[in-house]
């Protein structure tokens, strides 16, 4: 291991936060003794720590033996699991850092055995939630072999699911699958923790004949209709939006019901690239949060600011193309044969002749793809070959480009300017910039 005298300011900070998440008190002086920097130094630690610690609402507080950890043993796990995340999910990976925080022997143990069993049963989890699935468990088993374990209270139990294993039995089959293997043995406490851990990850793969509540479909409704308004934009027609928004929120509520949440690794391009979005997603989940005793954190809102920005893709009008050909009808075939291949999601491409481009209105056409020289052509065209060669191809994919990028260009600035029915939901509540800023 390294001497202590050797660490980098990022490996320290993790160090101090992990003898803290261990309940350890710590002195300023005591650090600055044991870690060879100054005071000043272990003071930027501390305040590293605590915006790392604020991004899961858990605070440090002070007494006469030093600065310690507040708050049950849940959110000290959630803590542990956003460290490891970043780790995992940067690409200057500190391995040292990570070996400290995660037992690697002990993860790929509980991954072969995880992957076996979902293997057999022929369900496919998304990776992303396989992974924090892998590593909430690997934290209960680590830190339960340390004495550090989950205490639900009778207030916090979290429903009538809880042993029903006729409605689950793959959560069943996976735990069981640990203490069979003589890895661990989980308390009651700990079997319900990660039951939900697991169905928050996968509810639609792991339930069985488990169908979602009435009540919950007309509140994700009324969210749809909410961030609609924000955005001036009616989703009331997108099927697909719903029924996806229904297993994802039904999702967050069993984990927030947990007191868990999934590491959002984009987090920050999704406030930057859909920051509008995320401020209207934001607000209707915290009341959507609110309605159901939930506090929604900003990973969250991060993946369902997703969803939305998915619909919103769906809805933009068809790109309509011309394609001016005076050869005849089999040219006119496979050339837009061809078109459909390299332009998938072209569904309206019109064929006219060089007469009728004159006459023809233009206001609705994308693009303009000839055959020949067109000499007084409203809108910019590609002139090809009859037959359509390579080179021709690559000419109308890197003109059919740069009209979708300044037509999404033109998009952000309306945005940007079209803010009043966004405005609205958020009066009084614009302050909601500041609570997400990135540390």
């Amino acid at each position: 291991m390294k001497a202590n005298q050797n660490l980098s300011s990022k490996e320290r900070k993790y160090l101090i936060l992990q003898r803290l998440l261990n309940s350890e008190h710590l002195s300023y002086q005591q650090l600055s003794n044991e870690y060879y920097v100054s005071r000043s130094s272990i003071a930027n630690d501390i305040a590293s720590v605590k915006q790392i610690l604020a991004e899961e609402k858990v605070r440090l507080t002070f007494d006469n033996s030093g600065t310690y950890l507040t708050g049950g043993e849940i959110s000290r796990q959630r803590v542990l699991k956003r460290l490891i995340m970043d780790l995992i999910n940067d690409i200057k990976t500190n391995h040292f850092m990570l070996s400290t925080l995660l037992d690697q022997s002990l993860y790929e143990q509980v991954a072969i055995l995880f992957r076996s069993i979902l293997r057999q049963s022929q369900i496919e989890v998304p990776e992303s939630y396989l992974q924090d699935i892998l590593i909430s468990t690997v934290i209960v088993i680590q830190r339960g072999k340390e004495n550090q374990h989950i205490q639900l209270g009778t207030k916090r139990q979290f429903g009538k699911l809880f042993f029903q294993f006729d409605k689950y039995p793959l959560v069943y089959e996976l735990l069981k699958s640990i203490e069979d293997n003589r890895i661990y043995q989980f308390s009651k406490a700990d079997f319900q923790y990660l039951t939900y851990v697991i169905l928050g990850n996968g509810f639609k793969y792991f339930m069985v004949n488990s169908t979602i509540p009435d009540s919950f479909k007309v509140k994700v409704k009324q969210l749809i209709v909410r961030v609609g308004e924000g955005v001036n934009t009616d989703f009331s027609q997108d099927s697909r939006l719903e029924s996806d928004l229904m297993v994802h929120l039904y999702q967050l509520v069993l984990r927030l019901q947990a007191h868990t949440t999934v590491i959002n690794p984009v987090l920050d391009e999704i406030r930057k690239s859909y920051r509008k979005l995320f401020g209207v997603v934001w607000y209707a989940l915290n009341d959507f949060g609110n309605d159901n005793n939930l506090m929604i954190s900003a990973d969250e809102v991060g993946f369902v600011t997703i969803h939305f920005q998915a619909a919103l893709e769906r809805s933009k009008k068809v790109r309509k193309v011309l394609f001016v050909c005076p050869n005849g009808i089999g040219t006119s075939a496979l050339i837009s044969a061809k078109l459909r291949q390299i332009l998938p999601d072209i569904t309206l491409i019109e064929v006219v002749s060089v007469d009728k481009l004159k006459q023809q209105d233009l206001s609705d056409v994308d693009l303009i793809i000839s055959t020949v020289i067109i000499t007084d052509a409203r809108i910019s065209y590609v002139k090809i070959s009859p037959l359509m060669s390579a080179e021709d191809m690559k000419k109308i994919m890197s003109r059919y480009i740069d009209i979708t990028l300044a037509q999404n260009s033109r998009e952000i600035v309306s945005n940007e300017t079209s803010l009043t029915p966004a405005l609205k939901m958020l009066t009084g509540h614009v302050f909601f910039v500041m609570m997400y800023q990135t540390f």
